[in-house]
């Protein structure tokens, strides 16, 4: 696999600017996405930054994210809670990540990935509308401060949570509308376009911190961020006795994050205009999962709303994804308390602007 890294200060700033973007937003995503799962969101964090750099070091798609999707936590969980007693649940979730790697990494040496080809465009393209919808949808109870209580999917949760309009927080309603508002503004503004994303997680944080508005949710509800050197994953082994058991949820799991994934190449092309290739991006991600699960990482696959927010930022190289994977640990490290105060209406404007 010949890896492309070349290195140009012309692009340093809007790397560094969308890859900020990409490990803010990784902060409450990544927790509550392991927490879907069921495991301490400590480990959703941990995804985020060796998966994501060994991926984007190795990806074809130059903007492609890797990290941990809510796809991947609900497969996760399922295969946890299938297993016996006997088996230790983290370390064996450990041992399912290198086996979703060895398997992505396998169809991808098989040039397996050619097989998008022949999906057609206006397959590939209701696919990519429909991820689209199911982001901006997943981010509409954030946005408005009430969560549909219905068992049912997003769409059906977004109509009720439209009708239960009268049980709104209203102050994160203000905050949510005014950060979609000037998000849109700010993207249309060229001197500052490429940090707008950023931007608006900054504004939304400092205005929700002095006005003091106590029922706007912020990152610190979902849980305890980590902080110092607790913050970094320690090298583990994964439970190589939980194999036999774990083989067909990771084939499962590797099926629909490859199929979760399919629409980030097309959806966001390179901005060198050189073509992508599915299988070496098939490899890509089932490098960074196997690498990962040496370093307490959940399964992943590569995110198209994370892709979004790195493409958004002005990324211009797949370095963006290895600032992203370093920024993320350096920012929780030394300022993990205060990313608590993102609010979480402000993150979800950032996302449904993604999506829409």
């Amino acid at each position: 696999m010949k890896l492309d890294l070349k290195f140009s200060r012309e692009t340093i700033g809007p790397d560094l600017g969308s890859g900020l973007t990409v490990a803010l937003i990784s902060i409450p995503e990544g927790m509550a996405y392991a927490i879907v799962a069921g495991v301490d969101p400590v480990y959703g964090l941990y995804t985020g930054m060796v998966t994501t750099i060994v991926a984007s070091l190795t990806g074809s798609t130059s903007l492609m994210i890797v990290t941990l999707t809510n796809a991947m936590a609900l497969v996760t969980a399922d295969a946890l809670s299938a297993l016996s007693p006997e088996y230790d649940p983290i370390r064996s979730m450990f041992t399912l990540t290198l086996l979703v790697g060895a398997i992505m990494f396998l169809l991808g040496v098989l040039r397996l990935g050619s097989i998008i080809r022949f999906v057609s465009t206006e397959v590939m393209s209701g696919f990519v509308f429909a991820t689209a919808l199911l982001i901006v949808l997943g981010q509409y109870g954030e946005l408005v401060g009430y969560e549909s209580t219905l068992e049912a999917n997003k769409l059906i949760k977004g109509i009720d949570t439209t009708l239960h309009f009268s049980e709104w927080d209203w102050p994160t309603v203000i905050v949510g509308a005014a950060s979609i508002i000037i998000l849109v503004v700010l993207k249309r503004i060229t001197a500052v376009e490429k940090y707008a994303d950023v931007l608006i997680i900054v504004l939304s944080s400092l205005f929700v911190f002095l006005v003091g508005w106590a029922s706007v949710e912020l990152v610190g509800d979902i849980a305890d961020v980590p902080r110092g050197l607790e913050a970094l994953p320690t090298p583990v082994l994964p439970d190589f006795s939980a194999i036999p058991a774990l083989l067909t949820a990771a084939i499962a799991a590797a099926v629909v994050g490859l199929a979760e994934s399919s629409g980030v190449g097309a959806s966001y092309p390179n901005p060198d205009e050189s073509k992508s290739d599915m299988s070496r991006d098939f490899s890509a991600q089932g490098l960074g999962n196997l690498v990962g699960s040496f370093f307490q990482a959940m399964p992943a696959c590569a995110s198209l709303s994370r892709t979004g927010v790195n493409a958004s930022g002005g990324a211009q190289t797949r370095w963006a994804g290895v600032y992203a994977g370093l920024l993320l640990a350096i920012v929780l490290v030394l300022f993990g308390n205060v990313t608590e105060l993102i609010p979480m209406t402000g993150l979800a404007a950032l996302l449904m602007v993604i999506g829409f």
